[in-house]
């Protein structure tokens, strides 16, 4: 085998690498945004916040969009992506509860 081949194959596994760490941080960037939307929407129809933190934030739509924008974004954008699965695996927990409850 060259050396040319070689680092197409290099490259061949570094891209495909990526592609599957932009897929985490997108699907967590995403869970993010869907607990958001489903929160926002629960507090209209007259449930209650859960989360006692988010739940005093409802209060500063500042404060609510920095915590659940801003800093998933910021996470999702410097954090290894294998470190975003177990808190997407969470998210994804919670959004499923949510709807389960919303429907229900």
């Amino acid at each position: 085998m060259n050396i040319a081949h070689q680092i197409v194959q290099l490259n061949r596994f570094n891209h495909s690498e990526s592609w599957k760490n932009w897929l985490i941080r997108i699907g967590y960037i995403f869970l993010q945004q869907t607990d958001l939307i489903l929160t926002i929407y629960g507090i209209s129809r007259g449930f209650t916040e859960m989360n006692p933190f988010i739940n005093q934030l409802l209060g500063s739509p500042l404060q609510l969009i920095v915590v659940k924008v801003l800093i998933p974004l910021v996470l999702a954008m410097t954090l290894p992506a294998k470190l975003l699965l177990p808190a997407g695996g969470l998210l994804l927990f919670i959004n499923i509860w949510d709807i389960i409850h919303l429907i229900v």
